[in-house]
Order: structure tokens, then C-alpha cells, then sequence
């Protein structure tokens, strides 16, 4: 197995302890925060360390202005090991271009507890395991079946910000003002990943 195979493994194993022991109340829900971070860092949508600047805005680089999707930000206060996440970022960076991406749509509906989303996290993390063994020969190929699951965590899990829009002018999202100079990880997602 590839170094970036073994990161993905280890990205799925923690989401599902995390989500195991959630669900069973042994741990409380922002400790899904670390997990859902990693699985965030390691997936092909654009991520990375940030200080918010003035107002609390990230920006993506002017080529992504105007452009929709979900911002995320997770504080570096809410998250174990940034520097993990650092790592995570560079490997995911340093995968090659133009790999074929698979999203599995998740049931609509407002998503105001972690119970049913927890419940398509645990249903489908063997899902994804199983996909990516068997298309491991396939160079750059990687599936993300989580990533919408886990937008919901950062959106209901109160550690998390979720902005429901893309960057706007000169490729920017803002977050909140009291945010202005905070480290931690922001990532953009596209629309087309997520049914």
C-alpha cells in the first residue's frame, strides 16, 4: 500500500472510532472535530492552514472569485494537532492532477443533531475502505463518500464554522469578525462535490 493509501486508511480508521464512540455517548460530540479536521486535510478539496485576516476572511486566490460551495473553518483551539493536519495538506498537494473524484449523496433534511449523521458516517466508512483497496493500482484515484457527512459535523458541531457559499470578490470567504487573526484549518468545497 502507498504511503498516501495508509494516510487515507488512517484518516477512515479515526473517523469511525470517532464516530463509534460519539454515538455511544463514551465521548462527548466536538470530539468528532479532530477526525472530521483530518478527513477534511486528506481529501482533494482546496484546504489549508490559515490565519483569518481583517474581518475574519481566508482568501482562495483571485481564479477562485465568484465561485460557489462551502466554506469551512475550524479553529486551531478545536482541533488536537494542527501540525497533523499540516502534513495531511502537503501530501494531499502533492498528489497528482487530475484524479477522478466519487461523492455519495446524503438523505436531505435539516441536520440538527449528530445521530443520523453519525449513523451514514458508521454505514458507509466500510464502504469507502472497500472502494479504495480495490482501485489502490489506479494512480490518483481517490473517493471521498464522507466529505457531505462530514460538512453536517462541522455545521452542527458548535466548535466548527460553515459558510454555505463560496468565495466572493478577489476569491475571499468571510467567517466571523471576532475570528480576525485566528490559526486553524479552512477549506473551500466545491458544489459538484456534493449531490
Amino acid at each position: 500500500m502507498t504511503d498516501l493509501g495508509q494516510r487515507d486508511d488512517r484518516a477512515l480508521m479515526k473517523l469511525e472510532n470517532s464516530a463509534k464512540r460519539v454515538s455511544t455517548g463514551e465521548l462527548p460530540p466536538n470530539q468528532l472535530l479532530n477526525a472530521a479536521a483530518l478527513y477534511v486535510a486528506r481529501a482533494p478539496v482546496p484546504s489549508k492552514l490559515a490565519v483569518l485576516k481583517s474581518l475574519g476572511r481566508v482568501s482562495y486566490g483571485r481564479t477562485h472569485a465568484h465561485k460557489p460551495g462551502i466554506s469551512l473553518f475550524v479553529p486551531e483551539d478545536s482541533v488536537a494537532n494542527l501540525e497533523e493536519l499540516r502534513k495531511e495538506n502537503r501530501a494531499a498537494a502533492a498528489r497528482p492532477v487530475g484524479y477522478k473524484l466519487d461523492y455519495s449523496p446524503i438523505p436531505s433534511g435539516k441536520w440538527s443533531s449528530l445521530e443520523p449523521i453519525l449513523e451514514h458516517l458508521l454505514g458507509n466508512i466500510d464502504n469507502e475502505s472497500k472502494v479504495a483497496q480495490q482501485t489502490e493500482d489506479v494512480d490518483g484515484k481517490i473517493c471521498n463518500f464522507l466529505l457531505p457527512a462530514i460538512i453536517c459535523v462541522f455545521e452542527v458541531v458548535d466548535e466548527a464554522y460553515v459558510r454555505w457559499r463560496g468565495p466572493g470578490s478577489e476569491g475571499r470567504i468571510q467567517f466571523d469578525e471576532s475570528l480576525e487573526e485566528t490559526r486553524g484549518l479552512s477549506a473551500w468545497v466545491h458544489p459538484s462535490c456534493l449531490h
